[in-house]
This record gives structure tokens, sequence and C-alpha cells, in this order.
């Protein structure tokens, strides 16, 4: 992937009581074409330390990069990569394009194999949810 841009944008934590924003381990929002691609695998964990690494002066062996559904918002609906240990008061927004149709195939089909894996993962403990649910109520009732 070749980068198009790297921009730092404030967070957004300040609360009704403090004026003062907050510092919290940095946001990576990566944007791949049209499509926000914080998903592992179709962005790299490696690929997103290097950005950071050269964004930040610093050296790519000192920044650990994780991964969070709830990153953004505790809902799930900004998902973003986390660099662990970096506390910052600003978020990173990495614009990039594939080089490639090839790497741009990849990379769909490594995110759609995550989401998939995802969907599972939440559909087991939902029905785990719904079992124990359905045990209680019977359980009331004898």
């Amino acid at each position: 992937m070749q980068v198009t841009g790297i921009k730092q944008v404030m967070n957004d934590t300040v609360s009704r009581y403090s004026k003062v924003s907050k510092e919290k381990e940095m946001r990576i929002y990566v944007a791949v074409g049209e499509y926000w691609s914080a998903v592992p695998g179709a962005v790299s964990k490696q690929w997103v330390a290097e950005q950071v690494a050269v964004h930040m002066g610093i050296d790519p062996k000192d920044v650990k990069i994780g991964w969070s559904r709830t990153a953004g918002c505790s809902c799930g609906c900004s998902p973003a990569f986390i660099a662990r240990g970096m506390k910052t008061n600003f978020s990173m927004y990495i614009d990039a394009v594939y080089e490639s149709a090839a790497e741009e195939e990849a990379a769909v089909a490594a995110r759609d194999e995550f989401i998939a894996k995802e969907i599972e993962k939440e559909t087991k403990k939902e029905a785990a949810r719904i079992e124990k649910a359905k045990a209680q109520i019977a359980a009331r009732y004898r």
C-alpha cells in the first residue's frame, strides 16, 4: 500500500466537567481508497506500526500495535488500531491506496475472512446467551 496522507486530530474526549483533552493510547484509523479498513488482515499491524514510526520519528520496534473493535466508541461503531503504550491527546488518520489489483483482492479476502470469523464468534455468544435465558425461564416455571 502507498500512503497518500497522514493527519493528527485532537481527541474529542473533553467531558462537560473538564475542558482539558485527556491523553489515551493513540488510535490509528486507516482509510484505503474509499473504505475504512481498520480490520486486521486487510491492513497489517506491521504496516501500521511502520507508518506511525515514520510519522512520529521513532524506531518501528518501539511501536506495539493492537486492534480493537471498540477503540473509538464502546458500541463498536469505530474500530481502530491502537498504539499500545503511546499516550497522546490525538488520533492518527492514515489515507492509503492499493498499489495493485492483486493487493486489493488479497486485502478484501482477508477482511471478509476476518468479518466471517467475527460473525461466527458473536453468533456463538448470542446462542449461549439465549440458551442460558431459556434455562432460567424454564427453571422459574418448574
